[in-house]
């Protein structure tokens, strides 16, 4: 089972950066840049982002303890 101090191995993304401003958001081993997304965007930008199907709304659990709304964009670049 992985644990909260298990890191997810990332391939940078070859798209375009999101049209959103960013911050620099801390992260174990530096900083990345966390997209400040409108909540009005946000389903649509979920829906284009989210790598499964069927999507989850932004109210659905995606986990025990995470909501599909939670979720951060960021950018590694």
């Amino acid at each position: 089972m992985a644990g909260s101090d298990d890191v997810l191995d990332f391939v940078p993304s070859k798209e375009p950066p999101l049209a959103y401003p960013t911050w620099p958001l801390k992260v174990r081993g530096g900083v990345v840049e966390e997209y400040v997304i409108p909540d009005d965007d946000k389903e649509e930008v979920l829906k284009e982002l989210y790598p499964f199907d069927p999507v989850p709304s932004l109210e659905e659990e995606v986990s025990t303890c995470t909501k599909a709304g939670d979720s951060k964009s960021v950018s590694f670049a």
